[in-house]
């Protein structure tokens, strides 16, 4: 019987240990899923600063661009537009760690001189940028690395 006990109390143990690491990762799933929101909102409301706010001061991509280069292609692209509208879909975020990684399916509409156009993505052919995170010192998520955008002009 004491055996059975000891058996019991370490599967729930275990079973406790689970629940609590999951509900961890979930957090902080759906922590990165709201720094897109806002990245999202910043855009809309045409605040680079909004925007590039999220993103690592050691940021760096393929192309060798970093935060500072970043922050000036997205202040131009918004400052050239009217109004902007961004619809992100099909979010996927990966926890490992102080890493992750999010996957998700972005257009952006905008409005200048009265026509719409397309800077980013279309509804037929959305972008579907990789982001690359990291958790700071003070437990946010930062962008580390943007990858798998095939228009750069905005």
């Amino acid at each position: 019987m004491r055996k059975f006990l000891v058996v019991l109390a370490a599967a729930c143990l275990v079973l406790t240990a689970w629940c609590f690491h999951r509900r961890l990762f979930q957090d902080d799933e759906k922590r990165i899923a709201a720094v897109i929101e806002e990245m999202r909102q910043a855009a809309e409301k045409k605040s680079a600063d909004g925007v590039i706010g999220h993103f690592s001061n050691d940021y760096s991509d393929r192309d060798g661009n970093t935060k500072f280069m970043i922050y000036g292609m997205i202040k131009g692209s918004l400052d050239r537009v009217d109004e902007i509208r961004i619809k992100v879909s099909d979010v996927k975020v990966t926890v490992a760690g102080d890493s992750a990684w999010a996957s998700a399916r972005i257009v952006a509409e905008a409005t200048r001189d009265g026509k719409v156009y397309y800077p980013f993505g279309s509804d037929s052919d959305p972008e579907a940028p990789s982001l690359t995170f990291k958790k700071t010192k003070t437990g946010d998520w930062a962008i580390v690395k943007v990858e798998n955008v095939r228009n750069n002009s905005f």
